[in-house]
């Protein structure tokens, strides 16, 4: 383990049985982040799937991102 809260490992170790819970608690916050951050409303993150964001592609001059707009 090497996540820390504090300075201190947040846990010694997982078991087995409390991996469904965790990847669970995972989810749960993986969404609020992605909502919280996007502006998304529940059903429009809900409705996400892999993939349908895809990797943007390059402009001619190999750059990808904001500074691909004019006047940047």
């Amino acid at each position: 383990m090497t996540g820390r809260i504090a300075g201190r490992p947040w846990r010694e170790a997982i078991d087995f049985a409390e991996a469904a819970t965790l990847m669970r608690h995972l989810g749960t916050a993986a969404f609020i982040t992605c909502s919280f951050l996007t502006g998304m409303r529940p059903g429009e993150a809900l409705g996400l799937r892999t993939g349908c964001c895809p990797d943007p592609e390059p402009d001619e001059d190999g750059r990808i991102g904001p500074e691909q707009r004019p006047g940047r």
